[in-house]
């Protein structure tokens, strides 16, 4: 893991000690996407929004991805950079952070992002009203079709079940 570094301009030191590695960007007007950078920061914006992402929840947002083809390839430095990337990004704007992500993904991949985002936030196959919230600020973010919404949340609620 790479140590934490304070930020070039404002020696600001990076807080969570999973987060670690990259510069610091304070203005986000330059930013620019790429397909697994987007993904990432919608699902980890989603994370913080419900309250702290813990260990735990980066620890399920990490197998997620390794599921996924699209970072199947990638290194354990290069998701670190991701997650590094994600949480600069969320930090700074929340889920304001989910539309410019959602700018760099096709319309099949903001269906993807959106799947991602509802596994990592599925706890016992059921969804709280606060996280039917965030999930719809979220889609609403990917400009998702309402039926498309609700099959996602289906099918990641029968994914994730329980024993009853």
């Amino acid at each position: 893991m790479l140590t934490a570094a304070p930020c070039a301009v404002c020696s600001w030191q990076r807080r969570a000690p999973f987060l670690t590695g990259e510069a610091r960007v304070h203005d986000q007007s330059d930013v620019k996407f790429d397909v697994r950078r987007a993904i990432v920061t919608i699902a980890l914006a989603a994370l913080k929004a419900r309250g702290h992402a813990s260990s735990d929840d980066l620890l399920r947002l990490r197998t997620l991805l390794l599921l996924n083809p699209l970072f199947a390839t990638g290194s354990d430095l290069e998701e670190e950079r991701l997650i590094n990337f994600a949480d600069l990004m969320t930090e700074e704007r929340g889920l304001d952070s989910c539309l410019p992500a959602a700018a760099a993904l096709s319309p099949a991949l903001r269906e993807t992002a959106l799947a991602i985002t509802c596994d990592a936030l599925a706890c016992r196959g059921a969804f709280e009203p606060r996280v039917l919230t965030i999930v719809d600020r979220v889609a609403r973010a990917l400009d998702l079709a309402p039926e498309t919404v609700h099959q996602i949340l289906q099918v990641t609620a029968i994914r994730n079940r329980g024993i009853e």
